[in-house]
């Protein structure tokens, strides 16, 4: 239904554009016409044939990882870091894709606006210089208070020359740039958090940029606020200053019916197929207008419905991405636990093995310990064999002399006298010794 719409539209668009250029080719300067809106024509193609092709390649890509995720290939998924990044990127080239629909769309909006205050405009212009010059009966004229004369108005200039100076409605940035400068500047309303903000996203843009961004910007916003206002106070004392002069030139006719009805009908006659003429546009206008107005209805109902449907398959994708995410831990869980376990199953048999080793090295510690101990054994084993005959032991031999002290003493009594006896008894002492002391 949306198309066929649309269709029909194009083509009642089509048809009113050819009617108008074949009245153009009539006047000397229509060349430059058909020049200008061959390169609109040519501009607009390349425009939709650049998008069509981002919209494909977009539309492409979200449906071969639609495919992916829904048909059970999450495992097949080897980097997930890669398959971030070109989901990311996927999010990135939709984003800026409603941003540039947005901005064209408000363009076009603003250029409409335009042309429909130029052809009111006109309009309204339109019986005046089709009637002819004529003495007016009524020369004192009612003063409008208008402050500006058509479109062109001083706020309106100083806009479009505010506009050409700062080389677009972006102040030479790009218009993605631009786009996220006011998605930011809607979230953080001080300068300063939003430079800081902006800087983070936009690393080459400075922070004294962003700041005279930020001036820029509300000089632009005052000076459209005024052009805005403008507009709407001409529109308002257009139609006040419409509605009297209607209401004189009524006046008028009625006074020259009066003074001269036979040729009331000679002068009126051109003025009233014009303004019938215009009564017929304004209703073929207005006409048109509730029909773009309910196309236009029609086509927020089908974005809203778009939207709700992103948005579940948006939930969808998550929950799948989710449940890939779900799976893959558990996965990685698993291989840990029998990691774990084989570490478990390993480390077991090691200290069996240790053990078993423990034992062997003690035996073979026992059996070194005593080789050894043989072997000292041995070496200190003495070469001299015991006495198997008992010696006499006489405890009482320590108050006897000894055999040299006894042939020493016999000496010098045979020398002195041989009468003197060779008892202990008699010897003569000077003193107890100590060994003697402690045996007493």
């Amino acid at each position: 239904m949306e198309v066929n719409k649309l269709n029909i539209i194009q083509q009642g668009l089509e048809k009113s554009v050819n009617s108008t250029l074949a009245q153009l080719k009539k006047y000397q300067d229509h060349e430059e016409i058909s020049n200008l809106i061959t390169e609109l024509n040519k501009e607009r193609n390349n425009n939709r044939e650049t998008l069509l092709s981002t919209l494909k390649e977009t539309v492409g890509l979200v449906k071969n990882k639609t495919q992916l995720l829904r048909h059970n290939k999450i495992l097949d998924i080897t980097d997930l870091r890669q398959f971030k990044n070109q989901m990311i990127l996927i999010q990135e080239n939709i984003r800026n894709l409603k941003s540039e629909s947005r901005a064209k769309l408000t363009q076009l909006k603003d250029e409409y606006a335009d042309l429909t205050e130029d052809l009111d405009y006109y309009s309204e212009k339109i019986p005046i210089w089709s009637e002819k010059m004529r003495d007016q009966i009524y020369t004192e004229t009612m003063k409008t208070p208008l402050t500006c004369k058509g479109p062109k108005c001083k706020e309106v200039r100083d806009f479009i020359e505010f506009v050409h100076k700062s080389k677009g409605h972006e102040n030479g940035w790009r218009k993605e740039d631009h786009q996220l400068f006011l998605k930011i500047r809607q979230k953080h309303k001080h300068i300063d958090t939003l430079a800081k903000h902006l800087h983070e996203a936009l690393p080459d843009i400075s922070i004294n940029e962003i700041e005279c961004h930020e001036k820029w910007y509300k000089e632009y916003l005052s000076l459209q606020l005024n052009k805005r206002k403008a507009i709407k106070a001409w529109k308002t004392a257009k139609n006040s200053a419409t509605r009297t002069k209607t209401n004189h030139i009524s006046a008028t006719n009625s006074l020259e019916q009066l003074c001269d009805p036979p040729n009331t009908g000679i002068v009126s006659r051109p003025h009233e197929y014009i303004k019938k003429m215009l009564m017929e546009w304004k209703l073929e206008k207005q006409e048109k207008l509730q029909n773009a107005l309910q196309i236009e209805q029609t086509k927020e109902q089908r974005r809203k419905e778009i939207a709700a449907a992103q948005r579940k398959q948006h939930e969808e994708l998550k929950q799948l991405v989710e449940n890939w995410k779900k799976t893959r831990t558990e996965i990685e869980e698993q291989e840990i636990l029998q990691r774990k376990a084989l570490e478990e199953k390993e480390k077991r048999r090691r200290a069996a093995e240790a053990n078993r080793m423990i034992k062997q090295f003690q035996i073979q510690d026992d059996l070194y310990i005593l080789k050894k101990q043989t072997k000292k054994t041995e070496e200190l084993k003495p070469l001299r064999s015991k006495s198997s005959q008992l010696a006499k032991r006489d405890p009482m031999r320590l108050l006897k002399p000894t055999q040299q002290w006894i042939n020493r003493v016999h000496d010098e009594n045979n020398y002195l006298t041989e009468s003197v006896s060779l008892s202990l008894k008699n010897v003569q002492k000077l003193r107890i010794p100590e060994w003697r002391k402690k045996t007493d």
